[in-house]
This record gives C-alpha cells, structure tokens and sequence, in this order.
C-alpha cells in the first residue's frame, strides 16, 4: 500500500493504493486540534476507484464522531462507516472549516488514517456431488 499525499492550497487529498482489490467497509479518522489553527475539517469526502487511478466514486457514509483525547492540543477521532465496496484506490479529500483568524485561517490536522476490510468466511460443507456420466453420485451416504 502506498499513500500520496499532493501540495495544494485547494482541497487536500490523500490517496491510498493497493497492489491488489480490498474489500473496503470503514475508515476511521484521528484530526489534530490546537489553540492556534487547526481545527476540525468542514467537509470530510471519502472515495473509492476499482483500478486505483480512475472513475472515483464518492462513498455515501455515516459519520461517528468519538470523544475527544485531550483538552489542547487534542485528537478527536471519526468514524465513517459506508457499504462494502472493491477499491484498490481509496482517496480522502478534507475542507477546512473555513475559519478567519485574522492573522491566519484555519487548518485540518490529519494525524492518523485506518482502513478497514469486511472480515469474511466460507461456509463449511459435509457433503458433494460427483458428477459423472451418465448420472450423479450422492458421495455424503459413502
């Protein structure tokens, strides 16, 4: 896995590649807090490519903001939860909360990111078919 992470004054993005499809199902955000400028970000958007460097699709999630560790400075971490999906390109796109302090604006501290996959099983058989011709054999009775 590889995350980039690119100099701009817009909207910062991190993206995350992986050499093979994730099973993706949540993220969970930890945003630094100061006295000075960073602030908690306006606008979180989570999106997800299948081939890592196209057609990204935004993910519809629910938000869970946890309590915060600290008084100042101070990490509060998010949870965002949202429907399984295939992704070797997960990006997360953050926008300030747009806060004036006159000397300076306001910015997201992004200290920490876990991803998340659908923890999956295979259901366990005790019995098959062995098809030959002219006709089935039931082997579960042998």
């Amino acid at each position: 896995m590889g995350a980039r992470i690119p100099a701009t004054r817009g909207y910062p993005e991190i993206t995350f590649t992986y050499a093979t499809a994730q099973l993706l199902t949540k993220a969970e955000l930890f945003f630094y807090q100061d006295a000075w400028s960073a602030r908690m970000p306006g606008k979180v958007e989570l999106q997800y490519s299948a081939d890592g460097t196209s057609n990204w699709t935004k993910l519809v999630t629910q938000e869970i903001k946890k309590e915060k560790q600290g008084d100042v400075p101070s990490v509060t971490p998010v949870e965002y939860t949202f429907e399984p999906v295939s992704a070797t390109g997960f990006r997360i796109i953050l926008t300030t909360s747009g806060e004036d302090f006159g000397n300076r604006l306001s910015c997201v501290g992004l200290t920490e990111v876990e991803l998340f996959t659908v923890a999956t099983s295979l259901e366990k058989n005790n019995a098959c078919l062995l098809y030959t011709s002219p006709s089935p054999r039931d082997l579960s009775t042998s």
